[in-house]
């Protein structure tokens, strides 16, 4: 309990300075295995010093249930827009092709496959790498001081934060296409039966 307890001490300092704190080593096994024993997330958890005198009193579990919770909203929010920039640039693409003319279908539809190919993936891979890239140490700096985030190189916590959006966008875009093919088939079907 006392590494939890020094864990959360030092995230809160590097909270008061600006900076994504990150609750994941001791405080999140201590935490989950308090979970498993069925204790409150609310509960208060004491650090005493040699005297007896309590110098700590928090609710740490509550701080990592709901610094958990926001780490998975915000993964959530991330998926959804990206998807629904990838329906928007899909939809321009086609439009776009459309009003420059193609001379057959088959080149339409092939100018249409790589423009929307192209939008996606950097849509979807390449700027969740950069947003969440930090690039300060590279040349030239005044250049890379705009990727200013919280990860510069591939650590654990990058494959939970990064790594896992990345995978809910690339699985849920996989299925969009059948999950489009089942909402056409609904929409016809409930056009035919009112008619």
């Amino acid at each position: 309990m006392r590494d939890s307890i020094n864990e959360y001490i030092t995230n809160e300092h590097i909270e008061e300075k600006g900076e994504v704190a990150l609750y994941t080593g001791p405080m999140q096994c201590f935490c989950n295995a308090e979970k498993k024993l069925k204790h409150k997330k609310a509960e208060m958890y004491e650090l005493k010093d040699e005297d007896g005198k309590v110098k700590f009193r928090h609710q740490i579990c509550l701080q990592y249930a709901l610094d958990k919770r926001n780490a998975k909203l915000l993964a959530l929010s991330v998926t959804v827009i990206i998807i629904l920039i990838n329906t928007i640039l899909k939809k321009l693409v086609v439009i776009l092709v459309s009003w420059i003319g193609e001379d057959t279908i088959s080149q339409q539809k092939g100018s249409v496959v790589k423009g929307a190919f192209l939008g996606q993936f950097f849509n979807t891979g390449f700027i969740i790498l950069i947003v969440n890239a930090n690039m300060k140490q590279h040349k030239p700096r005044e250049f890379w001081k705009l990727f200013n985030g919280p990860f510069s190189d591939y650590l654990p916590q990058w494959y939970i934060e990064v790594g896992v959006k990345i995978i809910t966008t690339y699985t849920v875009q996989g299925i969009m296409p059948f999950i489009n093919v089942v909402k056409e088939t609904m929409i016809r079907r409930i056009k035919g039966s009112v008619d």
